[in-house]
């Protein structure tokens, strides 16, 4: 007892078939009928046969499906017909002699006649220049002879149809390519910032002198603090209501009464190019600070940077001052 196969094969043979019939026939309803039932020897399996025109071709073996029973037999009959998928035979030829001759009405001519062996069917003959390819045998329709001529003087002009697939790769990764490097290009002018700079801030003692005197001592603010959810800042200090420091402490309790400001040196590489906008991240740092009850305030570092000879130490002073307290 023949056992139950899966079915082979990932094309649509059944596509492929109906397509081909349809071409040849130029009906809408194609002459392709299939006949499936139980197979007598297996009775959970089914066979098919496939019946195009006046030919029947079967499934040959036994499958799960009636499905998988008709593309067996649909196979079959693809096979049997040498039909293994319809190139377009006519537009290669056409884009090729466009490209060789750059004319907007290539030099490509059908010449399509009934047969005189068989009065039903076609020959027909294409002139591609000078020369002249035949389509070889009898088809049931003018255009399936055109196809089959053309096919011929593809063949025998060796056009495959494959230099025009790889053109059109290579033209999009070119194009690809170019966005991509444009892309880089435009991105590699911004520094986009690291956490190297995070820090920085608090470690540079000309900014911690500079602070300190602000707020009035050492004993008023902290140096790189850690706020929840691991937010390192700069410089930290507490405003009562009248917006005086107050002493520093980390006791929730007395802190809370407080309005805690933290405050965050931005270098060149946290900001947006060529602004003074801070970037995503700093902003989203800065929402999620807020949000915890923090006042931030931020300092790009080119306001206070010592080498900075456009502003004097009581402008930095009172720049710093404005920021902090206003």
């Amino acid at each position: 007892m023949p056992a139950v196969l899966p079915a082979s094969g990932v094309k649509s043979f059944k596509g492929m078939l109906h397509n081909y019939m349809f071409r040849a026939t130029c009906r809408h309803s194609p002459p392709v009928h299939y006949e499936t039932t139980m197979s007598a020897d297996q009775p959970t399996g089914f066979v098919s046969c496939v019946k195009v025109d006046n030919q029947t071709f079967g499934s040959l073996d036994i499958f799960n499906s009636k499905k998988e029973a008709e593309q067996a037999a649909a196979k079959n009959a693809c096979n049997q017909l040498n039909i293994t998928g319809v190139k377009n035979f006519k537009g290669m030829l056409h884009d090729y002699m466009f490209r060789a001759t750059c004319r907007h009405s290539p030099p490509v001519h059908y010449e399509t006649t009934m047969s005189a062996d068989q009065p039903t069917g076609f020959v027909s003959c294409v002139k591609v220049d000078n020369q002249t390819f035949g389509s070889l045998d009898i088809f049931n329709s003018k255009k399936e002879a055109e196809q089959a001529a053309a096919k011929n003087a593809c063949n025998q002009l060796n056009i495959t149809g494959e230099k025009k697939k790889e053109k059109r790769k290579k033209e999009k990764k070119k194009a690809k390519s170019k966005k991509r490097s444009g892309s880089e290009a435009c991105f590699s002018q911004i520094d986009f910032g690291s956490d190297a700079d995070e820090g920085r801030g608090f470690n540079d003692p000309y900014l911690r002198n500079l602070f300190t005197d602000i707020l009035g001592g050492p004993k008023y603010l902290q140096f790189g603090t850690w706020a929840p959810y691991y937010y390192q800042i700069d410089v930290e200090c507490l405003l009562n209501a009248s917006k005086t420091a107050q002493e520093w402490t980390e006791e929730p309790a007395i802190a809370s009464h407080y309005q805690r400001v933290a405050i965050q040196v931005l270098y060149p590489s946290q900001l947006c190019y060529n602004s003074y906008r801070p970037t995503g991240k700093e902003q989203t740092k800065q929402r999620h600070l807020e949000i915890m009850g923090y006042k931030v305030v931020h300092v790009p570092f080119d306001e206070i940077n010592m080498k900075n000879k456009a502003t004097t130490l009581s402008e930095k002073m009172d720049y710093l001052h404005k920021k902090i307290f206003d």
